[in-house]
C-alpha cells in the first residue's frame, strides 16, 4: 500500500506544479450528497493539432452531454426513490474527458485520485503534503466510491489503470474493448454494454449471412479499433470462405488525400468495407467518398460497429453516401421519462450543468431536432448498478445499518418520525459504510457484479463473470423513407447470440434491387478448377481442365478412367461405347471401294483366262503359277473386310495369318515365276537341261514358300497371342478404340518374311531387264515390283506417321492390301488381257510365233 501511495503521491506531486490544473479553466458538474459518484463523459471533442491536445474542441451535441443529464437524471429518481438507499443521497461529480486519453488521465488524477488520497491514512511527506493540502481549495471534492464512464474504450483503459491503484470501481456504459474483460488487467472494470467480442461476432454473422467473400476493414486507431480487429479476426476464422483484404487503421492526423487513396486502393477490389471506427473517423470517410462521384458509382456496403451505429454524426451532409448501410447498435430501451426530462431542461433550471449554457446557445444557434442518444439506457443503467451495489454492500458489510433499515421498512412510521430515523440511518451510514466502501472498493465491485435486478425503467441489470453487460444488438439499415421524405435508420433485424435477419426489408446502395456480392474472383466454370493466389481462399485464378477430366472438386481436375469420358456437367465420367474401325466408317469408303474393284478386276481377269485358256498368251503366262498370283489378289482384297469386323482374339489371330499369307502367295508365285525365266534366259545358249521348272515344281515350290510364311505366322501366335486391347488415342481420349493387339515381334517377323520376297523380286526385276523379247513378261514383273516398293514405302511413312490415328493407320494396311494386288494386276495382266481382246489376228499369229519359239527353246531346254 506504500508503494502504491508512493507512485500516486509523486503523479499529484507533479500534477500540481501543472498551471492547468491550476487555471479556472478547470470545471467539473459536482453535485452534494452522501455517497459521491464519478462520472466521465465526452462532452466535447478532442483537439486535432499535436501542439494544442491538451485543450478540449468543439462540443458533442447530443452526446456526451445527454449521457451526462442522463447520470444525473438516474441519480434524481435514486435520491426520489423510498425503497432504494434509503436516507442516504447520492452526489455526483463529473468530468469532461474531452475525447482524449491524456486530457481524462489529468482529469482522473485530479477530481478523483486525490479525494481518495486525502481520505487514505499514509505516512507523513512533507513536501508533497503540502502539496495536496494547497489542492483542497478550490478543489475540496469529496471522494467518490465509483465511477461511471469513460465511453471510448482507450478512455476507459486510462481511466481504469488509475482508479485501480485507488481501488476505485468504474462502471461504463459504451466501452466494448475485449480487452476490458481481462480481469489481471483491470480488476475493477465492469460494463452494461456488451464486449466487442461479442459485436464482432454479429458483424461476422452478417458477413456469413450475405455469403460475402471479400471484405476490407478500416479501423480506428486506439483501444477501440484494435481490440476490435483483434476479436474480428479471431471470429471470422470459422468462416473458411471468407477472406479479408486488408485491415486499414485511421486516425484523426491523416488529411483528405490519405483518406482518398484509401478508399480508391479499397473499392478497386472489394465492394463490401467493414468499419470498427470512432464516428468523427467515419464522417471523414463518408466526406471524401460522397465528395468524389466515381467512388459512389462503383458503390460501396458498408457494414459497421456500434461507433456508427445510429448516430446522426457520420452521416450528416452524406446521406447519399451512406445509403444502404448495415449498422450494429446496442439493443437499448427508449427511456420516455428522460425525453420529457430532458426537453424541459433550460438556463433557468439546470444551473448545475456548467457546459449546458454552451449546448443551449449552439442547438438553438443551429435549430437541431433532439433525439435521444442510444447509450442512455447503458447510462442510467450504471448508475443503477452502482447504486444497488452500494445497497448490497451496506447489507452485506454495515451491519448497524442494515439492521436499523429493516426495521425501518418494517414499522409505519408518521412523518416526524420517518424524517428521524432516516436521519438516524444517514448517521450510521455514514460512521459504518461509507469508510468501508472508500477502504475496499473490492468488495463494491463484486457486490455490483453479483447483481441480477431491474432498475425503475424496466432494464435488467446483469453481469457475466468479466463483469460485462449481456444483451442484445439491433441491426439498422440506413434508408431514404419515402414516406417521410427523408433519411432515417430502420431496424431490419436483431442478435441475440444468433443472427436474425428481414432481408426483404432492407434498401442496398444505389437502389440495388439484389444483395451486392464481393468476391475477389468469380466462381470458375464447370470445366475449370481454382488455383488458389496469395495463399487465400477466396483469390483464385480459374484454369481449364484437360478434356478427359472431370471436376473433383473446386480445387481438383481428376482424370477420368480408361473407358470413360466426362459428362456434360464434369461432375463425373459416362462410360464410353468403344470404336472399331468398321464399314461405317469415313476412313473405309476408299478401303471397301478400292478392294471392290480390285475383286471385280480378279474375277474377271479369271474368268477372261478360263475363256481362253488355250490362247497363246495365257499358254505363255505359266496358267499354274497365274491362278495362284490371281488367287493372292483375290486373298488380299477379299482380307481388307477382316479389319472392318469387330476385333476378338480369335479374329485377330485369323488376320495376321490371312493377311500376311496373301501377300506370300502373291510374291512366292511371282519369285519362282522370275526365278525359272532367269534360269531358262542363263541358260538359253548352254542347251543344257534345267531342272526343277515344270509346272508341278512350281506349285510345289510356291506352296512352300507360303507355307513357311503360315509356320511363321502359327509360332508366333502361339508365342504371343494376339489380343484385344482398350486403346485412347494420345489426345484423344473421348474416343475409345477396340483393336487387336499384336506382339511387335510376331508382326515385324510376319512382315520382314515378305518384304524379302519383295526385295528378291525386284532383285530379279533388275537382273532381267535385258532379257529378249520373247522374254518381256519379265519386265512387266520389274514394274509391279518397283511400284509394290513404292505403296510400301508410302505405307510405312503412312503409318508410323500416324501412330495416334487408328484409323488412319488401319485404313492405311487395307489401301496397301488393296493397292498391292491391284499394281499387279493391272501391270500384269490388263496388257495381257488386252492381247487376247483387241490384238488383230495377224497380230495374234505374231504373238503366236513368238510365244511357239519361247516355248520351243523351253521345251529344248527343259
Amino acid at each position: 500500500m506504500i508503494r502504491i501511495y508512493t507512485i500516486i503521491t509523486f503523479l499529484a506531486c507533479i500534477g500540481s506544479k501543472n498551471t492547468f490544473f491550476q487555471s479556472k479553466k478547470y470545471q467539473v458538474v459536482y453535485t452534494q450528497g452522501d455517497v459521491m459518484i464519478g462520472g466521465i463523459f465526452p462532452v466535447h471533442k478532442s483537439e486535432s493539432n499535436n501542439k494544442t491536445r491538451y485543450k478540449c474542441g468543439d462540443m458533442w451535441l447530443f452526446r456526451g452531454l445527454q449521457r451526462m443529464e442522463a447520470m444525473l437524471f438516474a441519480i434524481d429518481k435514486i435520491n426520489a426513490s423510498k425503497d432504494l438507499l434509503v436516507g442516504i443521497q447520492l452526489g455526483s461529480l463529473i468530468v469532461d474527458s474531452c475525447s482524449s486519453v491524456h486530457h481524462v488521465s489529468q482529469e482522473t488524477l485530479n477530481a478523483f485520485v486525490r479525494g481518495t488520497l486525502r481520505h487514505e491514512e499514509t505516512p507523513s511527506s512533507s513536501s508533497c503534503r503540502n502539496s495536496i493540502q494547497k489542492l483542497n481549495s478550490p478543489f475540496n471534492f469529496k471522494p467518490v466510491v465509483s465511477v461511471v464512464g469513460g465511453a471510448y474504450s482507450s478512455i476507459s483503459i486510462g481511466v481504469a489503470h488509475l482508479l485501480q491503484l485507488v481501488k476505485i470501481p468504474q462502471i461504463s456504459y459504451a466501452s466494448t474493448s475485449s480487452a476490458l474483460s481481462d480481469k489481471l488487467e483491470h480488476p475493477l472494470f465492469a460494463r452494461t454494454v456488451m464486449s466487442d467480442s461479442l459485436q464482432a461476432k454479429a458483424i461476422s454473422d452478417i458477413i456469413i449471412h450475405f455469403n460475402w467473400s471479400y471484405v476490407a476493414v478500416i479501423y480506428s486507431s486506439g483501444d477501440y479499433g484494435s481490440t476490435f480487429v483483434e476479436a474480428f479476426k479471431v471470429d471470422i476464422q470459422r468462416a473458411k470462405h471468407v477472406c479479408i483484404m486488408g485491415y486499414f487503421k485511421i486516425n484523426n492526423l491523416m488529411d483528405q488525400n490519405d483518406i482518398t487513396n484509401l478508399i480508391a486502393k479499397i473499392i478497386l477490389k472489394v465492394k463490401i468495407v467493414v468499419l470498427f471506427a470512432r464516428a468523427e473517423d467515419i464522417q471523414a470517410i463518408l466526406t471524401i467518398y460522397n465528395k468524389h462521384t466515381h467512388f459512389r458509382e462503383q458503390y460501396i456496403e458498408w457494414v459497421a460497429s456500434d461507433g456508427w451505429g445510429t448516430q446522426s454524426l457520420p452521416v450528416k451532409n452524406n446521406e447519399k453516401a451512406a445509403i444502404g448501410t448495415l449498422s450494429i447498435e446496442l439493443s437499448s430501451n427508449h427511456i420516455q421519462p428522460f425525453d420529457v426530462y430532458f426537453k424541459n431542461l433550460n438556463l433557468q433550471n439546470n444551473n448545475r450543468n456548467i457546459w449546458f449554457k454552451e449546448f443551449w446557445e449552439t442547438i438553438h444557434e443551429h435549430n437541431f431536432v433532439y433525439r435521444q442518444e442510444s447509450m442512455i439506457s447503458y447510462v442510467i443503467q450504471s448508475v443503477y448498478a452502482v447504486a444497488f451495489g452500494i445497497e448490497k454492500f451496506a447489507n452485506k458489510y454495515c451491519h448497524k445499518y442494515s439492521i436499523l433499515l429493516r426495521e425501518y421498512l418494517k414499522i409505519n412510521y408518521t412523518e416526524m418520525d420517518r424524517n428521524k430515523n432516516i436521519k438516524n440511518l444517514k448517521n450510521v451510514f455514514k460512521k459504518e459504510c461509507t469508510p468501508k466502501l472508500l477502504d475496499d472498493g473490492l468488495l463494491l465491485y463484486k457486490s455490483i457484479i453479483s447483481l441480477s435486478k431491474n432498475d425503475s425503467f424496466g432494464n435488467n441489470i446483469h453481469f457475466n463473470k468479466n463483469g460485462d453487460g449481456i444483451g442484445s444488438y439491433n441491426i439498422m439499415n440506413f434508408v431514404f423513407d419515402n414516406s417521410t421524405d427523408s433519411y432515417t435508420y430502420k431496424k431490419i433485424g436483431e442478435w441475440k447470440n444468433k443472427l436474425f435477419l428481414n432481408d426483404s426489408d432492407i434498401q442496398w446502395p444505389n437502389n440495388q434491387k439484389f444483395i451486392p456480392t464481393s468476391l475477389c474472383s468469380k466462381k470458375c466454370n464447370n470445366n475449370e478448377y481454382a488455383k488458389m493466389q496469395n495463399d487465400t481462399s477466396c483469390c483464385w485464378r480459374c484454369i481449364k481442365c484437360n478434356n478427359w477430366e472431370y471436376k473433383l472438386n473446386s480445387a481438383t481436375c481428376k482424370m477420368c478412367p480408361v473407358g470413360r469420358w466426362p459428362d456434360a456437367n464434369r461432375t463425373g465420367c459416362d462410360q464410353i461405347f468403344p470404336f472399331y474401325f468398321n464399314l461405317t466408317s469415313v476412313y473405309a469408303i476408299a478401303p471397301i471401294l478400292l478392294s471392290l474393284i480390285g475383286i471385280l478386276f480378279v474375277v474377271l481377269t479369271g474368268i477372261l483366262f478360263l475363256k481362253n485358256i488355250q490362247h497363246p498368251v495365257v499358254k505363255a503366262s505359266a496358267r499354274e503359277l497365274t491362278t495362284t498370283i490371281l488367287l493372292g489378289c483375290l486373298m488380299c482384297n477379299s482380307s481388307v473386310f477382316l479389319h472392318m469386323i469387330k476385333p476378338t482374339p480369335i479374329l485377330c489371330s485369323i488376320k495376321q495369318t490371312v493377311t500376311t499369307c496373301s501377300f506370300s502367295v502373291i510374291y512366292a508365285s511371282i519369285l519362282i515365276k522370275n526365278n525359272r525365266l532367269v534360269r531358262i534366259f542363263y541358260n538359253t545358249y548352254n542347251k543344257k537341261n534345267i531342272n526343277f521348272i515344270s509346272p508341278a515344281y512350281q506349285l510345289l515350290f510356291t506352296f512352300l514358300l507360303v507355307f513357311l510364311q503360315f509356320l511363321i505366322c502359327i509360332i508366333s501366335i502361339i508365342i504371343e497371342p494376339p489380343n484385344v486391347e482398350y486403346f485412347h488415342p494420345y489426345r484423344r481420349r473421348h474416343i475409345y478404340i477396340l483393336m487387336c493387339k499384336f506382339s511387335k515381334n510376331s508382326y515385324i517377323s510376319s512382315f520382314v518374311y515378305i518384304l524379302i520376297l519383295i526385295l528378291i523380286n525386284t532383285g530379279y526385276a533388275v537382273k532381267t531387264r535385258n532379257v529378249p523379247a520373247n522374254f518381256n513378261e519379265t519386265k512387266y514383273i520389274g514394274l509391279s515390283m518397283f511400284a509394290t516398293c513404292i505403296i510400301w514405302l508410302s505405307f510405312t511413312t503412312l503409318y508410323y506417321g500416324t501412330y495416334n490415328v487408328h484409323e488412319i493407320q488401319t485404313m492405311a494396311i487395307c489401301l496397301t492390301l488393296s493397292l498391292s494386288a491391284s499394281v499387279i494386276i493391272v501391270i500384269l495382266y490388263f496388257p495381257k488381257c488386252y492381247n487376247i481382246l483387241y490384238v488383230t489376228q495377224n497380230s495374234n499369229k505374231s504373238i503366236k510365233n513368238q510365244y511357239d519359239k519361247a516355248s520351243t527353246s523351253l521345251r529344248r531346254i527343259t
